[in-house]
């Protein structure tokens, strides 16, 4: 693996790191309201965002500076990876939802 590639995919751990952070802040909200479906969630949602984040920022660390056109696919890959992991809660959150009678006929799982 080139130096290029090592670049963007340390910068790809880093941005991660948020989805993970925020749902690691939701995570006491759930807590409180006692919504354990959603605490179980956004804490299995943190765990794989920073858990991710981690592995790649050290793996692929490098002394090189991020230059402009790294930064262009980051941001290009970043609004791919950062809603799939913001979309892991609810995708945990439906099964859970999809039983309850006051949920729309139009929520499948």
């Amino acid at each position: 693996m080139g130096p290029q590639q090592k670049i963007i995919l340390r910068d790809i751990g880093l941005l991660i790191h948020v989805p993970g952070l925020m749902a690691l802040v939701s995570l006491p909200i759930a807590l409180a309201l006692a919504e354990g479906y959603a605490a179980r969630a956004f804490a299995w949602t943190g765990l794989i965002s920073l858990g991710l984040g981690q592995a790649l920022y050290r793996l692929f660390q490098s002394p090189e500076e991020t230059r402009l056109h790294h930064g262009m696919v980051v941001a290009a890959l970043g609004w791919i990876v950062v809603p799939l992991l913001g979309s892991l809660p609810f995708l945990l959150i439906a099964s859970h939802l999809a039983v309850l009678p006051q949920t729309p006929e139009t929520v499948r799982v």
